[in-house]
């Protein structure tokens, strides 16, 4: 069945690449309504949907647009709520970015978790896939494998670096999001940050929301012994959620990044029209 969360919640912070604040308003939403992100523009709320229709811009980020605003980093909230089974919310977003908070979904989780579910009599939509589907750019890419459970399994590498070659798999029905994922936090190596400044990219970024990767070891303690890997997992669900609706597959993506999951996020949104 359909689910929203019971209480409304707020949370305010900065944004990691725009250094600004931003506060976002969460509310229920009824039945069908969707994954709503609301901008204020002329004294009225404007609505975006997410859906990997409405993708704008996937650097480092993925980023939802109707062609007059933007909110930017969606991902981490976004895995949130798909992994809390939500299918309906609204979010009132003053800034232009969401909060970075901890650089991980870990604060998302406990404010989720403090505002209660609620489930409705109406059914979810979903979609089982009969045969593979597949994205491929340059050494990355994307299968969805057809499958009696939902599962991800992501794989990089890091040649000639600390991190090295990381494998993670994530079962939603077995493993637990919170303990598992959630606090897996966005990361940098320490040779991209001047470059990214020179973007105007990461002004809200530090120690206290990333985790900086210098060529002899990690700036802070890690929360996971592979901690990158599940942080890329992490970013692979929020937007692969993008398709808009629920599904059975094994999901595998091998170097993938916010540019290739949201380009097959738009793949399966046509499967689901």
């Amino acid at each position: 069945m359909q689910r929203t969360i019971s209480r409304k919640f707020s949370v305010e912070g900065v944004g990691i690449h725009t250094g600004k604040k931003a506060i976002a308003e969460i509310f229920p939403a009824n039945p069908n309504e969707g994954i709503l992100f609301f901008y204020k523009h002329n004294e009225e709320y404007k609505p975006i949907k997410a859906l990997a229709s409405n993708v704008v811009n996937s650097t480092r980020c993925t980023v939802l647009g109707n062609g007059q605003f933007s909110v930017s980093t969606v991902e981490h909230f976004l895995a949130t709520v798909k992994s809390f089974g939500i299918d309906n919310i609204k979010v009132y977003i003053d800034g232009p970015e969401m909060p970075i908070l901890d650089g991980s979904a870990k604060k998302w989780c406990e404010l989720f978790l403090n505002a209660g579910i609620t489930e409705f009599e109406e059914p979810i939509k979903k979609v089982d896939f009969t045969i593979p589907q597949y994205i491929e750019e340059g050494n990355s890419s994307i299968v969805a494998i057809p499958s009696d459970k939902l599962k991800y399994t992501f794989i990089f590498d890091y040649p000639k670096t600390i991190v090295g070659t990381q494998i993670f798999t994530f079962t939603p029905s077995e493993d637990d999001f919170v303990k598992e994922v959630a606090s897996a936090r966005t990361f940098a190596f320490y040779e991209e940050i001047k470059p990214l400044l020179e973007k105007g990219l990461a002004k809200g970024g530090d120690l206290s929301n990333a985790l900086i990767i210098k060529e002899d070891g990690y700036m802070s303690d890690l929360n996971f012994d592979n901690e990158p890997v599940r942080h890329k997992c992490l970013d692979l669900i929020g937007d692969i959620s993008l398709c808009g609706f629920n599904f059975n597959a094994h999901i595998i993506a091998i170097r993938s990044g916010h540019r290739l999951n949201t380009k097959f996020a738009s793949i399966l949104e046509k499967i689901g029209r």
